[in-house]
């Protein structure tokens, strides 16, 4: 995952490389690629949208939360891992789905779940 994410956060942490997440109370947007994927798939098949589609779910879940799920939801033990009860200078980064909902297509799931035990294989990142 690319420096600067929690993706490479975590993989990070997985390695062993780090035990320390700064700004953990930040609120952020976030979805799993796959869902991504998906919601950019069901977009193509649009021939009426055009301009920029924000693609997220509207929902806030702060920097802890997202990680210690990630780390539940693959069976890994997270008591090692400090949080540091801060906030970035951006401390909440939330999109609006609203005109993604407008193109009225079903087949969008915005919701952050992991439902499955995470793939941490660089081949799959």
């Amino acid at each position: 995952m690319p420096s600067g994410t929690l993706g490479n956060t975590i993989e990070e942490m997985i390695n062993g490389r780090i035990n320390l997440v700064r700004n953990s109370e930040d609120i952020r947007d976030f979805l799993t690629p796959k869902t991504v994927a998906n919601v950019i798939t069901s977009i193509s098949k649009h021939h009426n949208c055009c301009g920029i589609i924000n693609v997220c779910s509207s929902i806030g879940t702060s920097v802890r939360k997202a990680v210690e799920k990630f780390f539940i939801v693959s069976g890994r033990n997270s008591s090692h891992l400090r949080f540091i009860k801060e906030n970035s200078i951006t401390s909440s980064i939330v999109g609006s789905n609203s005109k993604l909902l407008s193109l009225n297509d079903r087949e969008f799931k915005l919701s952050w779940e992991l439902l499955s035990q995470p793939n941490y294989s660089k081949n799959e990142n």
